[in-house]
């Protein structure tokens, strides 16, 4: 690391970075990374982020009200809330053309099994979604969040607690096998429940707890929970793997080449409709793109009316760069992005 400069990292961005320690491991791709965090590309809106938005506010707003009050929400206190964040998502968003009902439904599910089978066991020993800054490392600030966490022991140690939803798990022909395998397989759940232990000692272990519920079945949702122990030997690869992803992020920086990880999750990626490595990708396989690129508004150049659209996205030698079509004007012209910090 030579810059000499504070660099903020957290999990979610480590995750999106091949990993320089083992850069066969996963599908992490850095062309993905410059498009969210350097570039700031927007990506299109997605049903179950948001709805998992909505329900991980609803799960906080609980665990707050259980420290405070002593008491729980019930399941219609849980869903208003969780209903209320859902149409502020959506409005930020400018989501209005998903399918708000089937999210709704989802969110009903998911909640019916929280109250149910969670709510009445869950005692938080701490507010809940605490920030944390761990700067253990020479020139790095850690960075995440803590979603739970659960009753300290008698010698002071406590659990982790980190609330997940997903989709699939509902499909007949995964239950019981890839929902388990992936979870078991995956190193980026061990890695991330060791970004948190690293970030709070006294935990000794992370408690997974995660909530399915199939788009296709929204009226069946499905709970399963994984504990990953503390593990020295891990902690150790772990902070290893930071300085080489930063010592790797500063040659990136230098040289603005953010390779293309390329396989047939690009169809699944939400900047495949700018990234040209992912298109040629796909044309290859015969596969086409499963998401949708964003159209958002910016302010138009010529005539300064903020009803230009981005209708495409350009990177070369000349820096990072969005298309702009101005509906008033009818100008087609180019604008800078502005880059992240």
């Amino acid at each position: 690391m030579t810059t000499g400069k504070l660099r903020q990292l957290s999990h979610s961005k480590l995750a999106t970075l091949p990993n320089p320690l083992a850069p066969d491991e996963g599908n992490a791709c850095a062309r993905k990374y410059a498009y969210s965090y350097v570039w700031r590309v927007p990506r299109a809106a997605d049903a179950s982020a948001i709805a998992g938005t909505a329900f991980h506010a609803a799960l906080q707003e609980d665990g707050a009200h259980k420290l405070v009050n002593n008491i729980d929400l019930s399941y219609g206190e849980l869903l208003k809330h969780a209903r209320m964040v859902l149409d502020l998502e959506i409005k930020k968003l400018d989501a209005g053309y998903l399918d708000r009902d089937n999210m709704i439904a989802r969110l009903e599910s998911m909640l019916r099994v929280y109250h149910q089978k969670i709510q009445p066991f869950y005692a938080p020993s701490r507010m809940p979604e605490q920030h944390f800054d761990y700067r253990e490392i020479e020139g790095v600030a850690f960075v995440g969040y803590v979603d739970a966490f659960f009753s300290v022991r008698e010698d002071s140690t406590f659990d982790i607690g980190d609330w997940k939803n997903t989709k699939y798990f509902r499909n007949p022909k995964w239950i019981g096998t890839r929902f388990d395998k992936d979870w078991i397989d995956d190193p980026d759940h061990a890695a991330q429940a060791t970004a948190y232990m690293m970030a709070y000692p006294q935990a000794s272990a992370v408690r997974f707890l995660v909530f399915a519920c199939d788009p296709l079945y929204p009226d069946r949702a499905e709970y399963k929970r994984y504990t990953i122990a503390r593990d020295a030997t891990r902690e150790a690869d772990y902070k290893r793997r930071i300085v080489a992803t930063v010592e790797s992020l500063e040659e990136m920086e230098a040289t603005g080449n953010y390779n293309a990880t390329v396989s047939n999750l690009c169809a699944y990626c939400p900047f495949v409709g700018v990234c040209k490595a992912g298109q040629a990708a796909l044309a290859a396989m015969g596969k086409e793109a499963q998401v949708e690129t964003p159209r958002h508004e910016v302010k138009c150049a010529a005539c300064e009316d903020d009803t230009a659209i981005v209708t495409g996205y350009i990177a070369d030698e000349d820096g990072a760069r969005h298309q702009v079509t101005c509906r008033s004007c009818g100008v087609v012209a180019e604008q800078p992005i502005a880059k992240g910090k």
